[in-house]
């Protein structure tokens, strides 16, 4: 879409620098496949969430998971739901504080009875794998509240659960 449009700006006589200095090197660009850090501000926060108490991290990101894991020692749980030593999230008491990769764990895991708090680090754009998300933790049977906070509302210059200030 980004394409279309600058194509067609050109196209119509305007002037779009960045756009023709990635014509001239788009044909060289190679991506970079390892994650740059520009700031440990998510992880902090997201550390900060689970030491208030157990709970799930939910990310889409495999290498937040692994740094999130290296500075706090939870285990993060990967692909068939099984972390580094091969144990299984399913067999979690919830006594501790877990990093699940959202994509590998989303569906068919019935962990309502040790979490009921979830942290989700990025949201899901489809509606349907919200719910897939959510009901991880929050089905029928539940005795537990449910709390899921959104990574957005992380501020650690806040309480948690407080509304932020309106500034004027």
């Amino acid at each position: 879409q980004v394409r279309n449009a600058c194509e067609k700006a050109v196209a119509n006589g305007q002037k779009i620098p960045e756009y023709s200095r990635w014509l001239e090197m788009k044909d060289t660009f190679k991506p970079g496949k390892r994650p740059v850090w520009l700031s440990d501000h998510a992880i902090d926060a997201a550390a900060y969430w689970g030491v208030q108490a157990p709970g799930i991290v939910w990310t889409d990101h495999i290498a937040y998971g692994h740094r999130l894991s290296q500075k706090t020692g939870w285990p993060f749980f990967g692909q068939s739901g099984l972390d580094a030593h091969g144990h299984n999230i399913e067999a979690e008491r919830g006594d501790r504080t877990v990093i699940a990769s959202r994509l590998a764990n989303q569906r068919g895991r019935n962990l309502q009875y040790a979490f009921s708090r979830s942290l989700v680090t990025a949201l899901p754009n489809a509606a349907r794998d919200c719910e897939q998300l959510v009901g991880r933790t929050h089905r029928f049977g539940q005795t537990k509240q449910i709390v899921t906070a959104i990574a957005g509302d992380l501020d650690r210059e806040r309480p948690a659960g407080r509304a932020p200030r309106r500034r004027a």
